[in-house]
């Protein structure tokens, strides 16, 4: 069986949501503590702003390319079905073949 290394399977944390978006698709990297959005993120000047339960907080992200992902890796993302300037937080499910564990 042969995998599709242009396409990156990501799991939309939010809405459960499995994805196969491009590999060149551009991501930004998040900090550690960013775990569970409750819906889309918001992103100006280097900073993300999102909301968790009732409680709105921010933390700094930093822009990469998602070819430079890892699998099990959490970075946003703005899918295809997105508005604009929405960004989701995003497993890497899969990627060049390679599944998270």
């Amino acid at each position: 069986m042969k995998t599709n290394t242009s396409v990156v399977k990501v799991r939309d944390i939010a809405r459960g949501d499995v994805h196969e978006v491009p590999r060149g698709l551009s991501m930004l990297r998040v900090p550690y503590d960013f775990f569970h959005p409750t819906g889309a993120v918001r992103v100006e000047d280097g900073l993300a702003t999102y909301v968790v339960g009732s409680e709105v907080s921010t933390g700094r992200v930093a822009p990469a390319a998602l070819a430079d992902a890892q699998p099990g890796e959490r970075v946003l993302l703005q899918l295809p079905s997105s508005a604009d300037g929405d960004w989701w937080l995003c497993e890497i499910q899969e990627m060049n073949g390679v599944a998270a564990s």
